[in-house]
């Protein structure tokens, strides 16, 4: 039988990189999703700008999001990361690349984070 996996909500810290505005939020982890994704309202909240659009593929199909860039407080560890901004979702959304960035993987038995090793591949020639 097939185990269920849960959803995993983690509080996050997010800080607009310009102005230093910052706030908790609770986000949902994703480990399908390529970067964070912000509701509008709370890029707002947090004055952060809508770059450019993108087209994204998402579960319901390709959804037009704003580029843009935020700080990440995850688990007490700090990260830069491009983000989109979304119109049509109402919560924040935590992708791969935030948590591999500080070291932390999805532990599905759990329901929780766990510390992962950094990866490096060196593929210079010797």
């Amino acid at each position: 039988m097939a185990e269920k996996m849960g959803l995993v909500h983690i509080r996050v810290g997010i800080t607009n990189k310009d102005s230093g505005t910052f706030t908790y939020y609770t986000g949902l982890v994703d480990t399908g999703t390529t970067r964070p994704i912000l509701p509008s309202k709370i890029a707002e909240e947090l004055g952060i700008e809508k770059g450019p659009t993108t087209d994204v593929m998402t579960g319901n199909g390709l959804v037009t999001m704003y580029d843009g860039v935020a700080n990440f407080e995850i688990e007490g560890m700090q990260t830069y990361s491009q983000i989109w901004i979304s119109d049509h979702m109402d919560k924040v959304i935590i992708g791969l690349i935030a948590l591999e960035s500080v070291g932390l993987a999805v532990d599905s038995k759990k329901g929780t984070l766990k510390k992962k090793e950094f990866l490096f591949y060196n593929i210079a020639s010797k």
